[in-house]
């Protein structure tokens, strides 16, 4: 839904609004934490922030996939953009079998 917003967003904003709108996902963990501190058991109020949340990472996504062209020269494009990109995939790959082993502590899993 929020890549439908985003499609639709983007034609009435030039791509530095839209850029800056995207940001909103930094701003609404404002929210996410005051609930976290206020009131931890409304979870209908936590989803409803927390899709918020998810419908900026989508708007953040879609002005990356749409600068990423613009910031690097044709001939090395792909190259540069792999670069970028495989340092945050190998740690998410990395962490995926580090993390679970750490929340076990001292006791066997």
């Amino acid at each position: 839904m929020a890549g439908l917003l985003a499609a639709w967003l983007v034609r009435g904003l030039d791509i530095r609004s839209f850029a800056v709108l995207a940001y909103g996902g930094y701003l609404s963990m404002v929210p996410i934490m005051l609930w976290l501190a206020l009131i931890p058991n409304n979870m209908a109020l936590f989803y409803a922030l927390l899709f918020v949340n998810m419908a900026f990472s989508e708007f953040a996504w879609a002005v990356r996939a749409v600068l990423e062209p613009t910031l690097f020269p044709t001939n090395i494009r792909a190259t540069m953009i792999g670069l970028v990109r495989v340092a945050p995939i190998a740690l998410y790959s990395a962490l995926t079998y580090i993390l679970p082993r750490s929340a076990c502590g001292s006791s066997s899993c």
